[in-house]
């Protein structure tokens, strides 16, 4: 009997201790241009020598924040946090790795993982998913982007979408034109309607639209492409195509 209640004590100790490896995810959420905190918390009786903070969607080898020793570690953190994220509590009392987040943008959203290392292994603590709320104001375009090539050339027509909703279609589009220049819905190219002028032209610089990513390569560019070209998208849940970026190319012919 005795045997018996110890290993049910044994393997209920294993579960608390497997639910305490894998936190629930917090959610926040936060406008452009507002301070959050993402809140992560330690035990309070380890002696912490290093946290990091990671995101979702970025380079394996990027990351948003990395404290090691006490000091900052700014070598691989990705560019876009520079100088927008620092600890709640430097000296990280009672276990507090706290991330504040200031100056908030769009393509900060995602699932955010706050880790910390105790006698060289590396833990996790929590985990938050922040979602970025745009108001009527935030969803504005931004300006027309200007590009110019030459003749023959290849041109990447640079577009991005918030990083952290799921894309089911992007379609190009070009001033002048009454068929598309590109479209791809369900992960599935749409050539039905695709201006014939665009056949084998036109590809996504990245076909898994990872972080939000639209740009649109073009091929051998001659003198007719010339125009207003306008990136839309539509997410998993929307019933209409949104507008995500505008660009204005330019060709310009060679001087012979």
């Amino acid at each position: 009997m005795a045997a018996s209640v110890i290993t049910v004590l044994f393997l209920f100790s294993c579960l608390l201790q497997s639910a305490s490896a894998d936190p629930q995810e917090q959610q926040v959420t936060a406008h452009p241009g507002k301070t959050v905190t993402l809140s992560c918390r330690a035990p309070n009786n380890v002696i912490i020598t290093a946290v990091e903070w990671i995101r979702s969607g970025l380079d394996l080898d990027r990351y948003v924040y990395l404290k090691e020793d006490g000091r900052l570690n700014t070598a691989n953190q990705d560019p876009s946090y520079m100088n927008r994220v620092h600890l709640k509590d430097d000296e990280m009392k009672n276990g507090d790795l706290s991330l504040i987040l200031k100056n908030v943008n769009s393509n900060d959203g995602g699932k955010y993982e706050c880790r910390y290392e105790e006698k060289g292994s590396w833990k996790r603590a929590d985990q938050i998913k922040l979602t970025v709320i745009l108001d009527a104001g935030d969803l504005q375009l931004q300006p027309i982007k200007e590009i110019t090539v030459h003749p023959g050339d290849d041109v990447t027509l640079p577009c991005r979408a918030p990083n952290y909703i799921t894309i089911t279609t992007v379609e190009w589009s070009r001033s002048g034109l009454n068929k598309r220049v590109f479209s791809q819905r369900d992960g599935n190219l749409n050539t039905a309607g695709q201006d014939p002028s665009y056949v084998n032209r036109v590809q996504l610089r990245d076909d898994e639209m990872k972080n939000g990513e639209l740009s649109l390569i073009l091929k051998n560019v001659n003198s007719n492409d010339g125009g207003t070209y306008e990136c839309r998208y539509k997410e998993e849940r929307g019933r209409n195509l949104e507008t995500a970026d505008q660009i204005k190319l330019t060709v310009i012919p060679d001087a012979g």
